[in-house]
């Protein structure tokens, strides 16, 4: 045995071990493209040029870069991380873009069809799923949220090159991208710490009706294609009320005609208080829809669409009327209970009140009041589903000794 004290049993030093295994001075299996340690820790094994220098098909005409629309059949193999990416989004993310079945199983099993031909689709779902993925691990986990910029910043490039000229053979690729963008925009405007990302009050707004432009433009090839089910209307809003909400509501319509209110010069303006009835007006037929629907997703969404361009306008230019209203209807945002809409509806509420000058403060209670009530109940009903849990069913003699 060899002199001194320790114990140790000698092992071959990697040279060729992948970089990450290197720097934390543990062996590494070489594995590749992804080693087990890369793999158990779910961060990125960059072994350096490894497909460049290995493939023998990388130099000359073969290196170009594919077109958006290229097959991914045609490209290079992903990256273990984007394998392991793309699991997660058919077993997890996919039944999380809706609460209604059908629509859960397009997104599973006929997107990912559409993700196989158009690169920017692809790169639209895993992206999604990177931002999915760092829920799971925690919002500290910036290898995910960097992976998830990156493959969103080459859904956007690619999508846009295709927007020019949108035809049957495309229109399903950029609606499913449109739509994950939008979820990708509402992630990360509850997030405003990440680095170099500006966030502003109803910032995904624009990306939504961006969607409906898509969808304008599409209508009659989706609705006869494979995601057909995701344009169907699966909520019907009826014209009941809760007497609460419609007593809100009514008092909500006096900020488009009642010129005791700060600021009343701008209703000398058709257009400006026309905008704010009308988005009033819309409001109360989405808080209809809230509680006679199933489908919750597709009735928050529609209000930001139904709204004028001129209300838009107002909204991102902080007018209070527009703010207050926002903040109303961040109230039904609140009630979405998604991962990727968590927090959406305090974040918004949040801005409002930063922006929202003193005289028009008070128009945020009963909304904020809506929103804490709502957590609370959630809260209970959270209690009661652990309280359930743990409580062991009654068993007949027969069933213990079965089991």
């Amino acid at each position: 045995m060899p002199s001194g004290s320790g114990s140790r049993r000698p092992h071959k030093k990697s040279r060729t071990g992948c970089p990450k295994c290197r720097k934390r001075r543990i062996k590494c299996d070489e594995i590749r493209p992804q080693c087990g340690n890369c793999t158990r820790h779910g961060v990125i094994c960059d072994y350096p040029s490894m497909l460049s220098s290995s493939s023998p098909h990388s130099s000359g005409s073969a290196a170009q870069h594919p077109s958006p629309s290229t097959s991914l059949v045609s490209q290079q193999p992903p990256p273990h991380t984007d394998l392991i990416l793309m699991h997660f989004y058919t077993q997890r993310t996919a039944c999380t873009f809706s609460n209604i079945p059908v629509v859960q199983n397009l997104w599973q099993n006929e997107v990912p069809q559409i993700g196989y031909k158009f690169r920017f689709v692809m790169d639209s779902l895993l992206s999604i799923a990177a931002l999915h993925m760092s829920t799971e691990r925690g919002h500290s986990n910036t290898d995910f949220l960097s992976i998830a910029i990156k493959h969103h910043n080459a859904a956007v490039k690619g999508m846009s090159a295709e927007l020019a000229h949108v035809h049957p053979a495309n229109c399903e690729a950029l609606l499913v991208t449109s739509c994950t963008i939008l979820m990708y925009s509402f992630f990360i405007a509850s997030m405003p710490t990440i680095p170099g990302v500006e966030v502003k009050p109803a910032s995904w707004v624009l990306c939504l009706r961006g969607v409906n432009g898509i969808i304008s433009l599409s209508y009659d090839w989706v609705i006869r294609g494979l995601i057909g089910d995701l344009l169907r209307p699966w909520f019907l809003s009826n014209e009941s009320l809760d007497p609460e909400i419609d007593a809100r509501i009514t008092q909500l319509y006096t900020l488009s005609t009642d010129r005791t209110l700060p600021s009343a010069e701008e209703l000398d303006d058709a257009d400006v208080s026309s905008a704010y009835f009308h988005a009033t007006s819309k409001l109360r037929k989405s808080f209809c829809g809230a509680e006679s629907s199933n489908d919750h997703i597709s009735n928050v969404f529609a209000w930001p669409i139904w709204v004028s361009e001129k209300f838009v306008e107002l909204l991102q230019r902080n007018h209070p009327r527009a703010l207050i209203i926002w903040a109303h209807y961040t109230v039904l945002l609140d009630e979405l209970e998604f991962w990727w809409s968590e927090g959406i509806g305090d974040w918004e509420m949040g801005q409002v009140e930063q922006l929202l000058p003193p005289e028009w403060v008070h128009w945020l209670e009963w909304p904020k009041r809506r929103m804490r009530e709502h957590r609370e109940r959630m809260a209970r009903n959270d209690d009661q589903k652990i309280i359930d849990s743990l409580i062991v069913p009654e068993m007949n003699f027969n069933e213990w000794v079965a089991v």
